[in-house]
């Protein structure tokens, strides 16, 4: 059997998030306890696909782009 806080550490900060208002309320309060402990060491565990809005289309133009027009 896994440790449960070994576990809460593998998860994404999104879904710390999500759970906070959990059922069951030992979970969210481990959740809770994990979000703080992140901030103070300025740790941010993404989801798979969470970053995908950031990258550039291909409509936009470079600024290099910009610069020759």
């Amino acid at each position: 059997m896994k440790n449960a806080y070994y576990e809460i550490l593998r998860v994404s900060n999104k879904h710390l998030e999500r759970n906070l208002t959990s059922s069951d309320s030992k979970y969210a309060k481990e959740c809770r306890k994990e979000i703080q402990r992140r901030k103070m060491v300025h740790l941010y565990i993404a989801e798979a696909g969470e970053w995908d809005n950031l990258t550039p289309s291909e409509e936009v133009m470079t600024i290099a782009e910009r610069n020759q027009q």
